[in-house]
């Protein structure tokens, strides 16, 4: 098959450092160069802005529980948007998205 000629041919880019051992959402905003990233469940409430080598530049503590953080997403005013929503045995009732109150 021609589509999977350069199949695991894949360069590494960036090594993460140990704080970020569990990402389950990155996001990028529009006209920068940092990586925000969240850690899944049952880590710290942070929110961490990484540099495109891979090294944490910046760390925001969210003022809510990690029970679930699954992904992230960003508005048109840089407005960061936290999906607490994980669900893996269908047994949560509290599901939620985050709001930050100010933008990056």
């Amino acid at each position: 098959m021609i589509s999977c000629q350069n199949f695991g041919q894949l360069n590494i880019l960036a090594d993460l450092p140990n704080e970020l051992k569990e990402v389950s959402g990155t996001e990028v905003l529009r006209n920068s160069n940092i990586i925000w990233m969240i850690n899944d469940g049952g880590n710290k409430s942070t929110l961490f802005g990484v540099s495109e080598k891979g090294k944490i530049k910046k760390e925001i503590e969210i003022k809510a529980k990690n029970t679930d953080w699954e992904d992230l997403t960003t508005d048109e005013k840089g407005t960061i948007y936290i999906g607490n929503f994980g669900n893996n045995t269908n047994s949560r009732k509290n599901l939620r998205i985050l709001k930050m109150i100010k933008s990056i």
